[in-house]
């Protein structure tokens, strides 16, 4: 064991936890608040944060609240609820991740350094009692970060990725956001300044809660489903084609254990 979150609660819930190793080599951890709104904001507790640890679980020394005796040294973001996915951008390098909120208020979020993301003073949700958050002042505040997008309903966020690669020149710098409430896989599109203009939704259809959303090296994107009877899901998206045509030719058969879907099938709105 390289990391424990601390202190050790005893709940029921948002316990996280999503791993990532960043560009600068570093483990990226994410914690849950632990169904325990006030945590996310504590500087003595890791529930509700983001941390950056070494490989041998010690805190690198531009961590931002590193010499700071009020703040645990590993913490590099606050104010989460319930972390799903998080992954980096393939080109800028850049920590984005997704979470729940409570009812309505999901959240996709560009991470920065020692940054605040709210919870549970700012939020886009309400209570599962349709009351306001107790904590909440409303839907911002002076120092606490904006989401990069939100949802109201909730999607029930899941896996996070980018898609990267050339077998897509269309899909290139779409952020794929799996949906465990939803029952879809969301494509969102960029602008130059990393606002999402555009969504659509994959594969909801099915009716399958969406557990988990990778990109692989074929180009293809790859879903897992949510169930006792779980799937892989193959989704093959639009390739390089003439304007306004999609591929005609019927698409290779899918490898045992996955479902393979045709994007320009599973397509449902923009």
């Amino acid at each position: 064991m390289i990391f424990r979150a601390t202190p050790k609660l005893n709940t029921q819930g948002h316990f996280g936890s999503r791993l990532a190793f960043g560009p600068d080599g570093f483990l990226y951890v994410t914690s849950g608040d632990n169904f325990s709104n006030a945590t996310a904001q504590r500087q003595n507790q890791h529930q509700g944060k983001i941390v950056r640890i070494r490989t041998d679980g010690t805190a690198p020394p531009d961590n931002p609240f590193v010499g700071n005796s009020a703040w645990l040294p590993e913490i590099w973001s606050t104010g989460h609820r319930s972390p799903q996915g998080m992954a980096f951008h393939p080109v800028t390098g850049q920590l984005w991740m997704n979470e729940h909120g409570p009812k309505g208020g999901d959240e996709l979020n560009r991470v920065g350094r020692g940054l605040s993301y709210g919870w549970p003073t700012i939020t886009w949700g309400i209570g599962y009692d349709d009351r306001p958050i107790p904590e909440a002042t409303g839907t911002s505040a002076a120092g606490l970060e904006q989401p990069q997008h939100y949802w109201v309903p909730s999607i029930g966020t899941s896996g996070l990725a980018f898609y990267n690669h050339p077998k897509s020149p269309e899909w290139i710098g779409s952020v794929l956001v799996g949906g465990l409430v939803s029952r879809s896989v969301h494509r969102l599109c960029l602008d130059v300044d990393n606002r999402v203009v555009a969504q659509e939704q994959l594969l909801s259809g099915l009716n399958w809660r969406i557990r988990d959303v990778r990109v692989g090296a074929d180009g293809n994107v790859y879903a897992l489903t949510d169930d006792s009877n779980g799937r892989v899901l193959r989704i093959e998206p639009p390739t390089a084609t003439p304007r306004g045509k999609r591929p005609a030719t019927a698409p290779s058969a899918a490898p045992s254990g996955e479902e393979r879907i045709p994007a320009k099938s599973a397509r449902q709105a923009r």
